[in-house]
């Protein structure tokens, strides 16, 4: 697997992005939560298939594109205001 972020998403089976989310997606789910969760991972761990250093770094309502600016470049966040 190549060194590029790219790469390494694309390599990742969607079954296993799934069992890793599936428990910050129900706790959103269940709160009623309308919110971007905003988790981090280290590339090594991504490519190495790792999900135990997951950390939550925090939410922002969605459309609040400001406040989603703290937590990610804001050309990135060009992307959800199309």
């Amino acid at each position: 697997m190549g060194n590029d972020l790219n790469e390494i998403i694309e390599g990742i089976n969607s079954e296993n992005w799934t069992f890793w989310l599936e428990g910050y997606s129900e706790r959103l789910q269940s709160e009623g939560s309308n919110k971007i969760l905003v988790l981090d991972i280290n590339k090594t761990d991504l490519a190495n298939e790792k999900h135990g250093n997951i950390k939550e770094l925090g939410s922002v309502e969605y459309g609040d594109w400001e406040a989603l600016g703290e937590y990610i470049p804001k050309e990135d966040i060009a992307v959800f205001c199309l």
